[in-house]
């Protein structure tokens, strides 16, 4: 294990000017599919969905907000979406959630999510959708350690996601 990975909990709250930044782009937020109710305290999303309620076997739509946990994928999950990254499982979900999602931000740890969701055709790579990294490592709260992040966006106000993203840090489209 890379210490700087190691965490005590999946529980990473966002930022709030982050979450913030999304609703503006967003307009709102009609669904968080990893979340609780503490941290849809911050996000205000219509619809969310607890580790019990398990997102990942859910139907989504609407306007998403996604920062997925982090960790290994379960193995149901590992199979069906090859990968033993849970973050590009979340990923992968998304994609195939795209006729019904009309936009969404996600929250990703850089190299990992970049990296990973590469090289396999059924999906997208992330890098083909536009992404903000941000100058400063995020802080999440909890038990640290912070992260590399990107946050990739795609709907149909990119010139609001340039808007609201740059002041956290380049945005590429």
């Amino acid at each position: 294990m890379i210490p700087q990975h190691l965490s005590l909990t999946n529980e990473h709250f966002t930022p709030a000017h982050v979450v913030e930044a999304a609703r503006r782009t967003l307009g709102a937020i009609d669904l968080d599919p990893a979340s609780c109710g503490a941290a849809n305290a911050r996000v205000k999303a219509t619809q969310w969905f607890s580790v019990n309620d398990d997102g990942l076997s859910k139907s989504w739509s609407g306007r998403v907000f996604l920062n997925p946990p982090g960790g290994r994928t379960p193995p149901m999950w590992k199979r069906r979406f090859d990968t033993a990254s849970n973050a590009t499982a979340w990923w992968r979900k998304l994609w195939e959630e795209r006729h019904w999602v009309t936009a969404f931000v996600f929250i990703g740890f850089t190299l990992e999510l970049l990296r990973s969701s590469q090289g396999n055709s059924d999906w997208p790579s992330a890098m083909t959708y536009p992404f903000c990294v941000p100058r400063e490592r995020l802080c999440f709260g909890g038990d640290q350690p912070t992260h590399a992040n990107v946050i990739i966006y795609s709907g149909p106000d990119f010139e609001a996601f340039k808007r609201e993203f740059s002041p956290i840090g380049e945005v590429k489209p």
